[in-house]
């Protein structure tokens, strides 16, 4: 049985999607599966990693005949898996070269841990570095804050496939959030997460990103990524690169208030966001 089985849901992510696979080819860690399935795109998606599949073949390629979304496309990839751990990866960030052997080394020595997961660094549609993600240092307040802010980056992490099997998958009901509810279920069945101290992945910030449209309103890019500094504890860097961007009046407006702001401001916001969203996770747990 192989160490590691990593899953890959993708949905028209041509542009992004060389840069991502071949970050997973990579790996200093070598002894896993690479599961892919193509959710119906319409792009050049499905025929990029067919070629990539011809060249290595530890990349089992699968097609849906209809798109069925990322929830449901994950959960049939957990069905054919065979690895121990379960690594997840989006098709548009980029893992760094040492991520799953620094991921196995404690799964390996910490047979209580259920899930691992790192640091962050944003970056923008051509992968440059906009800050790191920020999350709170102590797992413990990464655990207390989930009910109203998912810290923990799905990219980033590895979790034990028998953990993960046991808890039936991925909520299907769930087309947003499928990984915050995921983690909320394993909370309450009181299992162990661990946080690595490192920046083990590229998170990319772009148009078609679920994670940057819930996260920052209609701006401009520069005005997007000031304000993903100011809200990721880098007010000081989002000051000095300001004057990189021309703003217009009303944009330097928005990026001042949003500065003005304290760090616990943007806490309400998520939480308000979380009780009122459509797609909220809160909200939804609040009606089953």
């Amino acid at each position: 049985m192989c160490k590691i089985s990593v899953i890959m849901s993708v949905y028209n992510q041509e542009k992004f999607l060389s840069e991502s696979v071949e970050s997973v080819l990579c790996q200093s860690e070598s002894s896993f599966e690479f599961l892919i399935i193509d959710d119906a795109s319409s792009d050049r998606s499905y025929d990029l990693i067919k070629n990539y599949s011809k060249i290595d073949d530890r990349i089992k390629l699968y097609k849906n005949s209809k798109n069925l979304g990322l929830t449901k496309s994950l959960n049939k990839l957990l069905k054919i898996a065979k690895g121990k751990y379960i690594a997840r990866m989006d098709a548009d960030d980029i893992s760094s070269k040492n991520r799953f052997k620094n991921e196995l080394s404690v799964m390996s020595s910490n047979q209580d841990v259920s899930v691992v997961f790192s640091k962050a660094d944003l970056v923008d549609a051509s992968g440059n570095i906009i800050c790191e993600k920020w999350q709170p240092e102590n797992i413990k307040d990464i655990i207390t804050s989930m009910p109203y802010h998912n810290y923990i980056t799905h990219s980033t992490c590895m979790i034990r496939a028998s953990i993960i099997g046991d808890l039936g998958g991925y909520n299907e009901k769930y087309k947003l959030a499928q990984d915050w509810e995921l983690w909320l279920r394993m909370i309450n069945s009181n299992l162990t997460f661990y946080s690595v101290n490192k920046v083990l992945l590229k998170l990319r910030m772009h148009e078609d990103n679920i994670s940057r449209k819930n996260s920052l309103s209609n701006s401009s890019d520069g005005l997007q990524i000031l304000i993903l500094k100011i809200r990721n504890h880098q007010k000081m860097s989002a000051i000095s690169t300001a004057r990189n961007y021309k703003l217009t009046p009303i944009e330097r407006i928005k990026f001042y208030l949003n500065l003005a702001l304290p760090q616990s401001a943007f806490k309400w916001m998520t939480l308000m966001y979380s009780k009122y969203s459509k797609n909220s996770i809160i909200k939804r747990l609040h009606n089953q």
